[in-house]
């Protein structure tokens, strides 16, 4: 008999867990509920494209976390100059050659297969993991060096571009508000 509990194994805290979960099937209620509107104007009334698709992505991310969560945390300080200087790229690519998506900018499109995302959100991935890098390398037995605040500053150029990015994007959603609320 095939027992899955053995086979997937869930590491960590219960309660993150259960918030995890909990958090994904909200998600299914409100993408079926918000969808249908949409679905009648692009999918000729098929409701149920989107609550698949957000099936498909919440099995995906589900995967993710199951596998990310085998590798030690450490593991995953050496990649953060890289997510930090590549979310920089992004987010220079968005500014000068983004996609406006939904009436909202700063969008950038993988050339090839066609996949959007906001490099915003790459943005705080990168600063979060860069900090916790910083300080946990000049964390001493009695405190954290002094160093610590020059290796953020290093996070700057990043948060002033987000900063941007965010404000321009801010500006999109509240002009599109009050052309909505004035039709």
């Amino acid at each position: 008999m095939l027992n899955l509990k053995n086979k997937v194994v869930f590491k960590g805290d219960r309660t993150l867990w259960y918030v995890v979960i909990g958090l994904m099937l909200a998600s299914l209620i409100v993408v079926y509920s918000s969808t249908g509107s949409l679905a009648f104007r692009v999918r000729g009334g098929n409701t149920s494209y989107y609550l698949i698709k957000q099936l498909f992505l919440m099995f995906g991310c589900m995967v993710v976390i199951l596998t990310l969560q085998s590798f030690h945390y450490k593991y995953f300080l050496s990649f953060a100059k890289i997510v930090l200087g590549m979310s920089l790229i992004f987010l220079l690519w968005a500014k000068f050659a983004g996609t406006t998506l939904n009436d909202a900018g700063r969008w950038v499109t993988i050339p090839g297969i066609g996949f959007t995302f906001q490099p915003s959100e790459m943005a705080k991935l990168g600063i979060i993991m860069y900090c916790a890098r910083a300080i946990a390398f000049e964390q001493t037995e009695e405190c954290c060096s002094n160093n610590v605040l020059w290796r953020m500053t290093l996070v700057v150029p990043v948060q002033v571009e987000f900063g941007r990015l965010r404000q321009r994007t801010q500006h999109t959603f509240r002009r599109q508000r009050i052309f909505e609320n004035t039709c």
